[in-house]
């Protein structure tokens, strides 16, 4: 591949252009995180107790739902305090290899 030479202005255009990107990614991280806040409490507390969730008990923490000793749900349900949808951004728990 041949080095491609770009003029000052373009390369300004570019860092300009980089610097709206980051800023409004960092924007928009900032404001789901606080809108988010009371889940990802109850997620550290849970991690803290366990240091091992799988995407069920993730799931569930963040709807709301208390974990008995086991790692199954509580029926009872905390008051929902997020406005975080039900399993977005869950990765499913790996499946153990074969």
């Amino acid at each position: 591949a041949r080095p491609v030479h770009l003029s000052e202005k373009t390369l300004q255009i570019i860092d300009e252009e980089i610097k709206k990107l980051v800023e409004d990614a960092k924007f928009r991280v900032t404001k789901v995180l606080s809108e988010n806040k009371s889940s990802l409490e109850r997620l550290a507390k849970a991690l803290v107790e366990r240091e091992i969730l799988d995407s069920e008990d993730v799931d569930d923490i963040i709807n709301g739902r208390e974990l008995r000793k086991n790692g199954k749900t509580n029926e009872q349900q905390l008051p929902p305090s997020d406005t975080y949808s039900a399993g977005a951004g869950v990765a499913p728990a790996p499946s153990p290899a074969t």
